[in-house]
């Protein structure tokens, strides 16, 4: 809530000390996948540095690469953005990043909670962090709109009980009846099972932190109104009718119905029942501005008007003047997209922060309401300090009602024509693609670019399962997003992002793609070093990353490339590496060092062992470089000798049957590899025996490293 800082900085600042993301779930209104992935998601891993949002932030690919930290992305399904436009259904979506994307549709109202969930670690110490804010995940959102957020954590003790945290559960349990397949909400749901918390039997006295999660899947439930939960977990009637209380209330909302939500004419009654000598008791509501203009209806300034005790604010001084400037210098507005109720006193302060815009809908008081999210803050000033005061002024205007536009266009009204209901799924493992309708229409899908769809959907509730082919998986591979149609109305199509499974096994960006020498470069380094490394070349400009002949440099220096030498070390440092992860995978099954494991051992990022295989597959060309067939073949026959050392180490952790197709795959590569060099072997005039050669290497080679006498 610190008007100086940006949410960049407030996100960078709450994560810096919490140690490393085991799990992280963001929740959203719109997305833009791009500006996710070059811009927000960096700032929760503050020690990979900021990069360059015109760029894919390297180091932290490199890092979701080998540190397969689970993250899911859930937003309302009809918002998929760029910039601050919606995406055409022809648009081409790839994600370079690993995480999973959970499209959410509702047949009324929409997704719109702002939620950053983390489970992170220092240590031994396991932290939940919850964050509401109003703040979609797109450029406007993180970067240009006045928003709100207030971000609270919990550290995770064994037995504990703790009010917010099982308000934190409960969110969970309702999120999963939307995406069941999340593994970063799984992680975190399984971390706080873990603990045993203690649930409180009533309702605990005194102020606490809560957090709302009003949600169609709490419909039935008595407090899912953000008014009735205010009501009995905020602050009651009781207390605002105490007259020594001195309760004002003052809310921000960029959007207003045409009649007040129940919270303002539950609060206004409040106040007008109070019959104190004090200062008047009054709601101050933020006007908000387009111009010369009210960026409302005059029914709604009207209708809010009418309530007593109520009345339209503006702030003492302007926080929404831009640091940037039109073309004629002037400085921009900020638009101001927070949504806040803070009631406060003298003394006190209670600040509900969140998603909730002041209308029916975002506090859902209809059926057709949102899905919406808000954290409760409590705040007491210290002794001496200044007494508190409103953040608002009454607006300075004559007759506000003449001046309003003639309609409004509310960011969470449903579409025209709805978003078919249907999932959509893709396992990487298998390469099979499941879709479930639950629609009253029949659907045609269409990969991107294409004007053929590969599957048809009935008007009914059956899931199809599709086992795609190589091109089917490359086009999918190319781009996440799918197109939807309706064979009655073919020219009117949606956008949808299809839900990926087993995400370790899908490959790297191709923007990501090395070489092999790079590669093993990479490979001699430790897990720090190699983040130091790529933090640093992330840090230099461009000119100094190249050298005279267009390749890389390495800290200002051209890397003298010894294969065979940086194939050995390459591999006594993957078996360094993987004998500490088995230690702690040991230690505790579930812990994130067998994510680790098994995301290097049989996963597909740049830093595995099936894309190291790969580059050693790969012919020697000469534009792109390669191996020739002698290093291929004491390349694979290293990394088998390797991975057989490893064997032992990892018996007990319930990873045979992972580890026997593992190095089934290097064998049979093995064996193609020895082919062609012993077909080139038996055209070299200087070999006699080209078997007896091939046998008397695979019998005498030594793989072990010997550092030289007096090395250190």
């Amino acid at each position: 809530m610190d008007k100086a800082k940006s949410l960049f900085q407030e996100v960078s600042l709450q994560f810096q000390s919490l140690g490393q993301i085991e799990a992280l779930v963001l929740t959203t209104f719109g997305l833009d996948v791009e500006y996710l992935e070059k811009s927000i998601l960096p700032s929760f891993f503050p020690s990979l540095g900021e990069g360059p949002s015109s760029e894919p932030h390297r180091p932290l690919f490199e890092y979701l690469e080998e540190t397969p930290t689970p993250i899911s992305v859930l937003f309302d399904a009809n918002n998929l953005v760029r910039g601050e436009t919606a995406l055409s259904a022809s648009t081409a979506v790839l994600k370079e990043l690993r995480w999973q994307s959970f499209p959410v549709i509702r047949s009324s109202g929409c997704f719109h909670p702002k939620i950053i969930l983390a489970l992170t670690r220092h240590n031994d110490d396991q932290t939940i962090v919850i964050g509401c804010s109003s703040a979609n995940l797109t450029r406007p959102g993180w970067g240009r709109n006045f928003e709100a957020c207030a971000i609270e954590t919990i550290s995770l003790k064994q037995g504990m009980r703790n009010i917010l945290l099982e308000d934190v559960f409960d969110m969970i349990v309702s999120l999963k009846k939307d995406v069941k397949d999340s593994v970063a909400l799984d992680r975190i749901k399984v971390a706080i099972d873990r603990i045993s918390m203690n649930r409180y039997v009533r309702r605990p006295s005194g102020q606490h932190i809560r957090l709302w999660f009003g949600s169609k899947h709490n419909q039935k439930n008595e407090e899912t109104k953000l008014l009735d939960w205010v009501q009995k977990n905020v602050i009651s009637e009781n207390e605002l009718q105490v007259a020594q209380s001195e309760w004002q209330l003052d809310v921000l909302s960029p959007y207003f119905g045409d009649e007040p939500p129940e919270l303002l004419r539950y609060v206004s009654d409040c106040f007008s029942k109070n019959d104190t000598e004090s200062e008047c008791q009054s709601v101050l509501v933020y006007c908000p501005k387009d111009g010369e203009l009210l960026d409302m209806t005059s029914s709604t300034f009207s209708s809010f008007s009418s309530l007593p005790n109520v009345s339209w604010g503006e702030f003492r001084q302007n926080p929404l003047v831009s640091e940037f400037r039109d073309q004629d210098g002037n400085r921009l507005q900020r638009f101001l997209h927070a949504k806040v109720y803070r009631f406060w006193s003298p003394t006190r302060e209670i600040i509900i922060v969140g998603s909730a815009n002041a209308t029916s809908q975002g506090h859902l008081e209809e059926q057709s309401g949102n899905d919406e999210a808000c954290l409760v803050v409590h705040r007491e000033i210290p002794k001496g300090a200044p007494n508190l005061t409103s953040w608002l002024q009454p607006l300075n205007i004559e007759d506000g009602s003449k001046v309003c536009k003639d309609t409004i266009v509310q960011e969470d009204s449903p579409p025209k024509i709805a978003l078919p209901v249907v999932q959509l799924e893709f396992n990487w493992e298998n390469f099979e693609f499941k879709a479930l309708s639950k629609d009253s229409r029949i659907l045609d899908l269409y990969f991107n670019g294409e004007v053929r769809p590969f599957l048809t959907l009935q008007a009914k509730p059956k899931v199809q399962q599709l086992s795609l082919t190589k091109s089917q998986v490359d086009a999918l591979f190319r781009s996440s997003s799918l197109k939807i149609t309706t064979p009655e109305n073919p020219e009117h199509a949606w956008l949808t992002l299809v839900i990926e499974s087993n995400l370790h096994l899908k490959p790297p960006a191709p923007s990501m793609d090395r070489n092999i020498d790079d590669l093993l470069r990479d490979w001699q380094l430790s897990p720090e070093q190699r983040q130091a490394a790529q933090i640093s070349r992330a840090a230099m400009p461009l000119e100094q990353l190249m050298s005279d002949s267009g390749s890389f440099q390495e800290l200002g220096e051209m890397v003298d490339v010894d294969r065979l030498n940086d194939l050995f070390l390459a591999m006594y440092r993957f078996r360094e590496d993987i004998s500490k992860n088995i230690e702690l995978a040991r230690k505790d099954p579930k812990s994130f060092a067998k994510l680790q494991l098994r995301s290097r051992l049989f996963g597909k990022g740049v830093m595995s062992v099936r894309y190291l295989l790969d580059k050693l597959s790969t012919k020697a060309s000469e534009i792109e470089g390669g191996l020739d067939s002698v290093e291929q073949y004491l390349g694979v026959m290293s990394l088998k000798d390797s991975l057989e050392r490893l064997h032992p180490e990892l018996k007990g952790l319930r990873l045979e049957t992972e580890f026997s197709s593992l190095i089934s795959d290097v064998e049979n590569e093995k064996r193609k590899i020895r082919r062609e060099l012993k077909r080139l072997l038996n055209n070299d005039e200087d070999v006699s025996s080209s078997e007896r050669l091939l046998r008397w290497i695979e019998s005498s080679f030594n793989y072990d490293q010997h550092l030289p006498v007096g090395a250190h």
